[in-house]
């Protein structure tokens, strides 16, 4: 997920208080919900308690160059024929190394 890409590169950088501007607003909601359970946004919300990072929503079609910028990866994603995966090792795998 980008935010917790862009929060583990600003807490990598040591770059405390910072905004990161999203378009996602089901992320963000999920985020903000004590509800919650899904293990990305538990480790969301335990980076952020050690940043000040903000994060905040602006739509997607208001020609933010920023916005543009961050989508190209996901555009040109979705215009392949092909999905470009990496995976670790089987259990089995790992399991025989020993």
């Amino acid at each position: 997920m980008a935010i917790s890409r862009t929060i583990d590169y600003s807490i990598d950088k040591n770059i405390r208080n910072s905004k990161v501007i999203t378009d996602s607003r089901p992320t963000l909601m999920a985020i903000e919900s004590t509800e919650e359970k899904k293990r990305i946004i538990i480790e969301i919300k335990k980076k952020l308690k050690l940043t000040r990072i903000q994060l905040q929503w602006d739509r997607a079609d208001n020609g933010t160059v920023g916005n543009e910028r961050a989508d190209a990866p996901s555009k040109l994603a979705a215009s392949k024929d092909q999905i470009d995966t990496e995976f670790g090792p089987s259990k089995a795998q790992v399991r025989n190394r020993g």
